[in-house]
């Protein structure tokens, strides 16, 4: 069900979803950290973020309750990036550094890599863009080294964003096009990479090539759909193209 939401199969998920409950499974709370989780995606990816920070909440402290402290701590990466979406960046930034603690502490290298990912982000939202620029770093580095190339993209395009607030566009579009390069056959997230990339071309006056990839990121929004990551950023980042 989780996989099937992040690919946009709404339908199926809700079937599955359906048949989990009627099933009872959720009386154990080992599993119904899990139900919770598949919930949550499935939340996010129909655009209710507020029940996404809700569910992932909620998964984290079922996982707490079974004892699965591995499973607890990686939904609390989720709910911190589940907060990052709605703008909640102070709790965004407790939550994450609550599991960064515990993710260190039991040795849990994926979720010490995510979960910088997502700390840099919302340190760079807050304005700390040198704690930001630090934590990406040390997340992109992590990431590369478990090849996890994806998510390594991913914060190479927060660490964009983090130059270009900071006026180095240089820097910027730099991050920007690795980012865009690594995430050329994922259109779920090469929209948002696009997007970066338009607005730091935009922002060095170079209109032109701002909207032609502006257009760009509009269509891999449309052949992504439901799946999109950014979706907002990418049709702010046409908008302001098209002004330009």
């Amino acid at each position: 069900a989780t996989q099937l939401a992040l690919m946009g199969q709404a339908d199926i998920v809700e079937k599955l979803l359906a048949k989990l409950a009627a099933g009872g499974a959720a009386a154990d709370p080992a599993i119904a950290g899990w139900v919770l989780e598949a919930r949550a995606v499935s939340a996010g990816s129909a655009g209710d973020p507020g029940a996404r920070v809700r569910l992932a909440d909620a998964a984290a402290e079922s996982f707490e309750t079974a004892g699965d402290l591995r499973n607890a701590c990686l939904q609390r990466v989720s709910v911190g990036y589940a907060y990052n979406e709605i703008g909640a960046y102070a709790e965004a930034e407790r939550a994450l550094r609550g599991a960064l603690v515990v993710a260190e502490r039991m040795g849990l290298d994926n979720a010490v890599g995510t979960a910088r990912a997502q700390l840099g982000r919302t340190l760079g939202r807050r304005g700390a863009a040198s704690q930001a620029r630090d934590e990406l770093g040390k997340a992109i580095e992590a990431l590369r080294a478990q090849k996890n190339a994806r998510l390594a993209a991913v914060a190479t395009r927060y660490l964009a964003r983090v130059l270009a607030e900071q006026g180095d566009l240089e820097g910027a579009e730099r991050e920007a096009r690795a980012s865009v390069e690594a995430l050329s056959g994922v259109n779920a997230m090469l929209g948002d990479a696009l997007a970066m990339l338009s607005d730091v071309q935009r922002r060095r006056g170079a209109g032109g090539e701002a909207l032609e990839t502006a257009k760009r990121a509009m269509a891999s929004l449309e052949a992504a759909g439901k799946t999109a990551v950014g979706e907002a950023a990418i049709r702010l980042a046409h908008a302001e193209a098209l002004e330009a």
